[in-house]
């Protein structure tokens, strides 16, 4: 297995959990590149959207273009999955995706408080290092509380819309934590 190249040892039927490990190793690198080139674009863009008044103004006063991004993204993501296996082609349409995410999620940020916006940035940053260093360094396995962990985000999917309609202090307090 030595000899054997990282394209010889990844089964494309298989799972990258069965690879070996310079192959899985090799497999986060380039999923967690990707990641952090989308949000450093996507920060970028929020911050022109949130920064600049005139741009800030456009996008807050025009609720078509809103979901015109919207569906664009959608459709994006759909054409991602669809050519997935597609190697130039699928990168090219993720770069799409990134862009058309990026615009929408700088309109959403831009109806916000500069530091909220910052603050939200930060707690999302720290939970999401602290898990990776957590991930690499536990030989604990989750896999087997799958069933309970999406049964737990379906809760809180659904607090999180009854907390809409039906104020509560509580239920808030709940969701929070």
């Amino acid at each position: 297995m030595e000899d054997s190249s990282v394209e010889e040892d990844f089964i494309p039927s298989g799972s990258v959990a069965a690879c070996d490990v310079y192959i899985r190793m090799q497999f986060l690198r380039k999923v967690y590149g990707i990641v952090a080139v989308q949000l450093c674009f996507v920060t970028i863009v929020s911050t022109i959207m949130i920064s600049i008044e005139p741009v800030k103004m456009f996008f807050q006063n025009h609720p078509g273009f809103f979901m015109l991004l919207f569906l664009a993204t959608m459709v994006s993501l759909l054409a991602v999955y669809i050519n997935r296996l597609e190697y130039p082609l699928n990168f090219a349409l993720l770069a799409l995706f990134t862009f058309f995410e990026s615009l929408t999620m700088g309109t959403i940020v831009s109806f916000f408080d500069k530091i909220l916006v910052l603050q939200a940035l930060l707690l999302t940053a720290v939970i999401v290092v602290s898990l990776t260093i957590y991930t690499f360094q536990t030989k604990h396995d989750f896999s087997p509380m799958g069933a309970s962990l999406y049964i737990l985000l379906f809760v809180l999917i659904a607090g999180g819309f009854i907390q809409i309609f039906i104020r509560n202090p509580f239920m808030e307090l709940c969701l929070a934590l």
